[in-house]
This record gives C-alpha cells, sequence and structure tokens, in this order.
C-alpha cells in the first residue's frame, strides 16, 4: 500500500491528448489501490482536459490528486493550495467546452476517501469555453468533486476561496457552463461532514450568448450535494456566493440557488444538524440589452424534503429575487 509522509507536491500538470482525460495534476490512484497521505502538500498542480480540433473538449479531472475505480485513500493533515481542474477547449466551428471536475480532488467510481483535518484554498474548478454556439462547459466542485463514492471530511477540515466557474459560450450563441459546488460538489453516494469549515467559496455560472440562451446557473456556493446519503454536523457555511452567469446579445442572466448550500434529492434520513449558515448570497446573472436578469433563491440553504434539517441556524443570508435565508422558507 502506497504511504507519503510530509512530501510536497508542486507544480504537476497532466494533460489528456486530443479529445482524452486529463486526471490526477499530483497523483492518480485508481483499479482498487490503497493508499495513505499524511502532513503532505498539494500546491498548483493542474489536470488538463484534451482539446479536440472537431468537438467538444475532454474533462479535467482532479487537479491534486484524483482517485476512482473502487480505490481507497486516507488523507490527514495535508494541505491543497492552488490547484485546477480544466476543461479541455472546444475545437472546430461549434463546440462545447470541456468540463472541470474537483479543483483539489476527484473521488469517483465506487471509490472510498477519509479526510482528516485539511486545508482547501483558492482550488479551481473550470470549464472550457464554447466555440460558435457551443455551450460553455461545467464546473463541478472547485475543490473536491465526488460521485458515486464513499467520503468522510472531518477533523476541522476548512475550505476557503475555492472556485467552481463554468465557462463562457462560443461567440455565435450558446448558454453558458454550470457551476455546481465552489467549495464541494457530491452525487451519489455517501457523504459524511464533521466539523467543516466552508467560507468565501465561489460556484459561478459562465456568460450566456444570443437570444434564447442563457447564462450558466451557478448552485451551491459552499457545497452542493445530490442523490446521496448525507450526514452533516457541526458545520460552518459563511460568506459563500452562488452566481448565475451573464446574458449577452440578447441571452438572459443565469440563476442562482443556495449561496451557502443546495443539496435536493437526496436519499431519505439525510441530515444537517448543528449548523451555522450566514452572509451568504444567491445572485442572478445581470443580463444586457435584449434579455432578461436571473433570479437569485435560496441566500443560505436550498433544500427539499429529502434532507432533515436539525438544530441549525440560517441567517443573514441575501437572495437577489427571494427566499434570503432558505427555501423552502
Amino acid at each position: 500500500m502506497p504511504r507519503s509522509s510530509n512530501s510536497g507536491f508542486t507544480g504537476n500538470v497532466v494533460m489528456g491528448g486530443a479529445g482524452a482525460i486529463g486526471s490526477g495534476g499530483g497523483i492518480d490512484i485508481y483499479s482498487g489501490q490503497m493508499a495513505t497521505l499524511s502532513g503532505c502538500s498539494f500546491n498548483n498542480n493542474s489536470a488538463e482536459g484534451g482539446a479536440d480540433g472537431k468537438r467538444a473538449g475532454a474533462m479535467g479531472i482532479g487537479g491534486g490528486l484524483d482517485i476512482e475505480f473502487s480505490s481507497t485513500v486516507s488523507v490527514t493533515g495535508c494541505s491543497f493550495t492552488g490547484n485546477q481542474a480544466l476543461g479541455g477547449a472546444a475545437g472546430g466551428s461549434s463546440a462545447n467546452g470541456g468540463a472541470g471536475v474537483g479543483g483539489a480532488i476527484n473521488l469517483g467510481l465506487s471509490a472510498s476517501g477519509d479526510i482528516s483535518g485539511g486545508i482547501f484554498t483558492q482550488n479551481t474548478a473550470k470549464g472550457a469555453n464554447g466555440t460558435g454556439d457551443g455551450a460553455g462547459g461545467y464546473a463541478l466542485g472547485g475543490a473536491i468533486d465526488t460521485f458515486p463514492s464513499t467520503l468522510t471530511i472531518s477533523g476541522g477540515t476548512q475550505f476557503t476561496n475555492n472556485q467552481a466557474q463554468g465557462g463562457n459560450a462560443g461567440s455565435l450563441g450558446g448558454s453558458g457552463g454550470y457551476a455546481l459546488g465552489g467549495g464541494l460538489f457530491c452525487s451519489g453516494g455517501v457523504l459524511n461532514l464533521f466539523d467543516l469549515v466552508f467560507s468565501s467559496n465561489r460556484a459561478l455560472g459562465g456568460t450566456g450568448q444570443g437570444t434564447g440562451a442563457s447564462g450558466g446557473n451557478g448552485q451551491g456556493g459552499g457545497m452542493q450535494v445530490d442523490f446521496a446519503i448525507l450526514t452533516a454536523d457541526n458545520l460552518t457555511v459563511q460568506s459563500n456566493l452562488a452566481q448565475g452567469g451573464a446574458g449577452l446579445g440578447g441571452a438572459n442572466g443565469g440563476t442562482a440557488y443556495g449561496g451557502g448550500i443546495f443539496a435536493v434529492s437526496n436519499d431519505a434520513g439525510s441530515t444537517l444538524e448543528d449548523s451555522e449558515i450566514t452572509q451568504n448570497q444567491a445572485l442572478g446573472g445581470t443580463a444586457k440589452a435584449g434579455g432578461s436578469n436571473g433570479f437569485g433563491f435560496a441566500g443560505g440553504l436550498y433544500i427539499d424534503p429529502s434532507l432533515d434539517l436539525l438544530n441549525t441556524s440560517v441567517f443573514n443570508n441575501h437572495a437577489s429575487t427571494a427566499y434570503d435565508d432558505t427555501f423552502p422558507p
């Protein structure tokens, strides 16, 4: 079982070939491997999807660390700073930009992770711009993306100033890329969160272009969790931002949902308790002439009945359209 203690992984770049995924800028762990990381630092690494001369760009996955295919990793006391997952450039006269997935860490395809005492700051997941009338690429999880896997994060881990940035539409028209989870994005699996801070993270939709199009949605400035079994206790979620992308050339502005947290369609029995959600914002995207400004809903917390909210304070948040604190109210 690979082990690494007090090691540094700095300035590494993994680039996918033409139209191929680029994964694991610092380390790539896959095919059932087990790894233990302690006291390590991951600084300014990047995973970049490959450009395609004729079609959509490929995904960039796990700027610092990629864990997939039933692998298991334990990460204790590690820092992740300035890592990037960048979607590959679109090619040809009309194609979509590639998606950026997990600026610092991607955990996927039945992998398992345990993260304790970590620091995640200034990591970025960024979708690439479209060409022609192509759409901007999605951005999922400015710091961490996880999809159907099992992930536990605990021990005072901090998520600060991370960003998911959707790509812009092509110059001839198209919609901006969605940005989902400025700090953390989870789709499916099991997610356990204990004693964490999410502060000043951003989910920013990309710019839309042309009549009938719109800016991309910005959802879950702190985090977005969908289709998962979620157990969350003692979270501080403060000063995060979800913002819809701008609309140009007659396009509408994008919609923002859940400045602090966006959590829907999770399994029955999912809980969020003993937490504080404050000073977050959900702002609709601004449209130029010919378009309409986007909506901003639920500055603090956007949830549905699948999530039980217990002993949690949601206050002093702001939404540009409705439900400053919580939707449903």
